[in-house]
């Protein structure tokens, strides 16, 4: 799953770059997909904007779902030693 939003955040990040260069500067006139929606007519920088950073997101999302375990570890109730009380981490009054 982490390639995918790895892939997803690449392809963004790339989209948004191409389009911010495109409408600064006029290259990659052929990979500028945001001018041809009608929605962002006139706004195209700002979108490519906002596409750059949700590429930018999913890639720093993908790269922290690396390091986590697929979930939380539960032991059974009796296993492993002493139970202990959800109180027992209050102060007790004297």
């Amino acid at each position: 799953m982490k390639k995918v939003w790895e892939g997803a955040g690449s392809l963004l990040v790339f989209w948004g770059l191409a389009g911010l260069v495109h409408e600064l500067v006029g290259w990659f006139r052929f990979w500028g997909l945001l001018g041809r929606l009608p929605l962002v007519d006139g706004h195209e920088w700002i979108a490519s904007a906002v596409i750059l950073v949700l590429g930018v997101i999913l890639v720093v999302v993908a790269e922290e779902m690396a390091g986590r375990p697929a979930g939380p570890k539960i032991s059974a109730a009796g296993e492993g030693g002493a139970s202990v009380s959800a109180d027992a981490d209050r102060a007790r009054p004297e």
